[in-house]
C-alpha cells in the first residue's frame, strides 16, 4: 500500500536534509522499492554547502 503525504507550502527558508534510504532493484536494474526517512533542519543561508547558479 502506497501512502503519499502532501508537500509543505513553498517558503524561502533554507533547510538541510539528512536521513537514511534503502533502495532495492530488480535484476534489470530498475528500482523496485525505495524506503526513506528524511528530516529537514532550518539553517542560515550562509551555512549552505552548495551555491545557487546565477541566471
Amino acid at each position: 500500500m502506497e501512502k503519499r503525504f502532501p508537500l509543505p507550502p513553498f517558503t524561502e527558508e533554507t533547510v538541510r536534509q539528512y536521513g537514511n534510504e534503502l533502495w532495492e532493484f530488480d535484476e534489470n536494474g530498475l528500482m523496485l522499492r525505495r524506503l526513506a526517512s528524511i528530516n529537514d533542519v532550518a539553517i542560515n543561508s550562509n551555512e549552505r554547502r552548495l551555491a545557487e547558479k546565477e541566471s
